[in-house]
C-alpha cells in the first residue's frame, strides 16, 4: 500500500485497456434513460461548469494520456495529503509497522490550490429529454438538500424516509402497491462537502410519466399540510435506527463511516447524537421541514424518454 502512494508506475498498456473499458461503459450508460435523466438534473442543480454536474463527454476519454495522469498522480496522492484508518485486531506490532512503513513517504508541502467552482443552479421547473426509442420515462424530482452538518439534518432523513425513504414508504405504497405505476420509487438525501441534493428517483411506462409525477407532489403537499399518524411515525424511526446501526456494524463498517466523517471534521459520535435527535423529532417539527424544504414550486422536475405530444 505504500508503494502504491509512493511509487506506481502507471503503466501505458493498463491505462490504454482501462480507458477502453470506460469509454465503451460511457457509451452503453449515455442511452439509457436514467442516465440522461441523472446528468440532466445535475446539470440544472449544479451548472453545467461544476464538478458536481459531472459532464463528462465521450471525446474525454480520448483525451487522457499516462503523463497526465503521472502528473496529477504526483502532485495530488501523496502522503501529505492522507490519513490512515486501521481496523480490527490492532496489535502494539502493527501499530509499529505501519508508523514504520507509512513514515518513511515523503510529505511534500502541498502548494497546489483547489480549484474553486461557482455553484450556478438553473431555474426551478420542468425539463424533457426526448428519447424516440425508449420503452420508459425515468424520472427526477429533487432540490437543493440538508448537509450532514445543518442542524436539520437528522429531521430531514426522517422526514424523507416517511416519503421515499424505504420499502413501506408512501412514494412506494401509493406509486407501486397501489397505482402500479412503477417497480420501484424512493427518495435520498446526498450530502456533498459544498451543498447537498434531495431527490426522488423512478422508472415508469411512458403513459404513466404525468401521473407519476402528480402524485409525488400530492405526497409532498401531504406531508406539507398535515401530521404524521403517530403509529406511522413509531414505525419509521424504528426502521430508521435499523438503519442506522447497520451502517455501524462492525469495526470495518465503522471504519467505513468513520472515513466519510473526517471531511466534515466529525467522527462517529455522530451516531449518538443523531439516534438522540430523531427520538426527539415529533410531526408537528416534521411538518414544518416539510414546508421549509418541500416547496414544489422549488422543484427540477425532469424526465427522459418518450413524451406524448397532444
Amino acid at each position: 500500500m505504500a508503494e502504491i502512494l509512493s511509487s506506481s508506475t502507471i503503466p501505458a498498456h493498463e491505462l490504454d485497456i482501462y480507458l477502453c473499458n470506460k469509454k465503451q461503459q460511457f457509451l452503453v450508460e449515455k442511452q439509457k434513460t436514467a442516465w440522461l435523466a441523472r446528468k440532466e438534473f445535475t446539470r440544472l442543480l449544479f451548472g453545467t461548469n461544476h464538478p458536481y454536474a459531472n459532464t463528462v463527454k465521450e471525446e474525454d476519454y480520448d483525451r487522457i494520456t499516462p503523463e497526465i495522469i503521472r502528473e496529477f498522480y504526483k502532485e495530488r496522492l501523496n502522503a501529505g495529503n492522507c490519513f490512515v484508518l486501521l481496523s480490527g485486531n490492532i496489535t502494539p506490532e502493527i501499530r509499529h509497522i505501519t508508523t514504520e512503513t507509512f513514515g518513511k513517504l515523503s510529505r511534500p508541502g502541498n502548494t497546489l490550490q483547489t480549484p474553486v467552482y461557482a455553484l450556478q443552479p438553473a431555474l426551478p421547473g420542468r425539463s424533457k429529454i426526448e428519447k424516440e426509442d425508449a420503452v420508459q420515462t425515468s424520472i427526477r424530482i429533487g432540490k437543493k438538500g440538508v448537509r450532514l452538518t445543518d442542524e436539520d439534518y437528522a429531521g430531514f432523513l426522517l422526514l424523507n424516509t416517511v416519503l421515499g425513504g424505504y420499502f413501506g414508504s408512501r412514494l412506494m405504497s401509493n406509486i407501486r402497491e397501489e397505482k402500479g405505476y412503477t417497480y420501484g420509487i424512493h427518495s435520498f438525501n446526498v450530502s456533498l462537502p459544498e451543498t447537498a441534493y434531495w431527490c426522488v428517483a423512478t422508472d415508469v411506462d411512458n403513459k404513466y410519466t404525468e401521473a407519476t409525477i402528480e402524485e409525488v407532489l400530492k405526497e409532498i403537499r401531504t406531508l406539507r399540510s398535515e401530521l404524521i399518524p403517530e403509529a406511522e411515525l413509531n414505525l419509521v424511526k424504528n426502521f430508521f435506527h435499523g438503519d442506522l446501526l447497520r451502517e455501524i456494524d462492525g469495526v470495518f463498517a465503522q471504519s467505513d463511516a468513520l472515513k466519510h466523517k473526517l471531511p466534515y471534521g466529525i467522527d462517529n459520535c455522530f451516531y449518538s447524537e443523531i439516534i438522540h435527535k430523531i427520538k426527539q423529532c415529533n410531526a408537528p417539527y416534521l411538518r414544518e421541514l416539510a414546508e421549509k424544504y418541500l416547496n414544489p414550486e422549488q422543484l427540477y422536475i425532469v424526465t427522459a424518454g418518450k413524451h406524448p405530444y397532444n
